[in-house]
């Protein structure tokens, strides 16, 4: 009585389109992928090796990723691309920033040339984001390089965080949906306000939400490193398909 029920972060729209997301990422490659799908998170255990903040380090980061998406490395390039904003934040004691630019892109391989990621230079400053946007840009390269989704789609975008999801990388593109940031270092001190993916909060929660309820995880420990943003929606989510099914 107290207005506690169950209920979605999404209207009815938005949920039939992540459900029927679902449907079409079932149809191309089949539940059981996602059944199966190691949930990638930010532990020791995922990426054991100590992060370095610059291209080498970027290079390692992406083999791992490559590795979890289910990307042959060897058929893929990586290249990092300078970032104006760094040099703003060198040479300007305060500054602030709201960027929706693009972290990363995706060129399709033609001729005798590789599929290539780029990423941004200053996604070495947070390998959480850095490994967000590569998972995003490696479903490019599955979803558009085997030709299973049609590049003009309005949708494409969108329907590629949602593989990040299905494939078991969600967590990452999640957290890097929305971003405040403070910074401060010598005489510089700035914000920023950063968006990555093309999901919102409320839409990462609800579709890892049904991630879970899909793969009969009632309480899943992987949620606990979830934003606490995300892991709001993710909870909403998760109460209402526990009461109410998958309908």
């Amino acid at each position: 009585m107290f207005g506690f029920g169950a209920k979605l972060p999404v209207d009815d729209a938005t949920k039939a389109w992540i459900d029927q997301g679902f449907q079409k990422l079932e149809m191309l490659f089949g539940k059981d992928r996602m059944l199966r799908a190691e949930v990638i998170l930010p532990i020791d255990k995922h990426f054991p090796d100590k992060f370095e903040k610059n291209e080498a380090g970027l290079q390692a980061l992406f083999g791992r990723v490559c590795e979890y998406m289910g990307v042959n490395r060897s058929q893929v390039e990586l290249a990092v691309i300078p970032d104006h904003v760094s040099e703003l934040k060198e040479h300007m004691p305060i500054w602030s920033s709201r960027s929706l630019d693009p972290a990363g892109l995706y060129t399709g391989a033609e001729g005798d040339e590789l599929p290539l990621v780029s990423v941004r230079e200053t996604t070495a400053e947070n390998p959480m984001v850095a490994v967000a946007v590569m998972a995003h840009e490696l479903a490019h390269v599955i979803l558009l390089g085997e030709k299973l989704v049609d590049r003009k789609s309005k949708d494409m975008e969108r329907f590629t965080d949602l593989t990040t999801v299905y494939l078991g990388l969600g967590a990452f593109n999640a957290n890097a949906a929305f971003r405040y940031e403070r910074h401060e270092r010598l005489r510089t001190e700035g914000w920023s306000v950063s968006k990555t993916g093309y999901l919102s909060e409320e839409e990462f929660g609800y579709a890892l939400a049904k991630f879970a309820f899909e793969r009969g995880e009632r309480k899943p420990g992987w949620a606990k490193h979830l934003a606490s943003n995300i892991r709001t929606h993710f909870d909403d989510a998760a109460r209402w398909l526990n009461k109410n099914g998958a309908k």
